[in-house]
């Protein structure tokens, strides 16, 4: 259906739909040619094939794989750093609680939740905010 509807009309439905509701964001999304890049890339039949593979496996297998760890204690037991927004699945999710339940006893979970009205194209929309938690992260590492 993506390929006949045409892939790159299919992405920017998408982008449009799960954009956030912030001007600057979505300007950033567009100046730094990421609006382009996944448009003109959703025109090839490989890309459309591995994302549906991706969305697919993440309703199947991925779920099974889940829950036999959870069934079985395992757990991250390493450094976790979250980058969310705050308007799609900070409004949804408590999100301490959800990812805690992944990390284990010697892991380390941060959440930062990035951006007012940014959507799910967290880094696209605040590239600044995602980069700095990202370095903030891991100089807290070394």
């Amino acid at each position: 259906m993506i390929t006949a509807f045409g892939g790159d009309k299919w992405a920017e439905f998408c982008l449009e739909r799960w954009s956030g509701n912030s001007a600057s964001a979505l300007a950033k999304f567009k100046d730094n040619n990421a609006w382009d890049v996944y448009t003109k890339d959703f025109k090839r039949e490989s890309v459309v094939t591995a994302s549906c593979d991706d969305y697919r496996a993440g309703a199947e297998e991925d779920v099974l794989l889940q829950e036999q760890d959870q069934k079985a204690g395992r757990k991250m037991d390493c450094p976790v750093l979250k980058i969310y927004s705050e308007l799609f699945l900070g409004s949804k999710y408590d999100m301490r609680a959800v990812w805690e339940e992944f990390v284990g006893k010697d892991g380390r979970l941060e959440l930062v939740s990035v951006g007012v009205g940014v959507g799910h194209f967290v880094a696209e929309e605040a590239p600044v905010e995602t980069a700095e938690a990202m370095i903030r992260f891991y100089q807290r590492m070394s």
